[in-house]
């Protein structure tokens, strides 16, 4: 897993279930270590996406609806991945790659 995608992790649990607490964070992701855990944090809280306050952490209010619905969004991400995976046109793989941006094997 990527750091991008850890962090992107980290900052989905908060969305869901924050506030939460520093030790919460530490024993949902084990595999990550403290320092580890720190640094993301401090990257999300720079880019303003989580607030902290008394050791609790939550999601900026304004990211929080980028999130309320991200579950869906990667779904829907997923099941036009397996279409583009299934599809022979190179045409349409080519749209496909540009709008959902990533790399599409073909």
């Amino acid at each position: 897993m990527t750091k991008s995608e850890r962090i992107f992790d980290v900052a989905r649990y908060i969305a869901k279930n924050g506030p939460v607490y520093e030790h919460e964070l530490y024993s949902v992701f084990p595999d990550l270590s403290e320092r580890g855990m720190f640094r993301y944090l401090k990257t999300l809280i720079k880019a303003g996406v989580v607030k902290r306050s008394k050791r609790r952490y939550t999601m900026d209010e304004y990211w929080m609806s980028m999130f309320q619905n991200i579950e869906e969004q990667e779904a829907l991400r997923n099941l036009i991945n397996a279409g583009i995976q299934a599809c022979d046109d190179q045409e349409v793989l080519e749209k496909a790659r540009e709008l959902t941006q990533m790399p599409v094997e073909v």
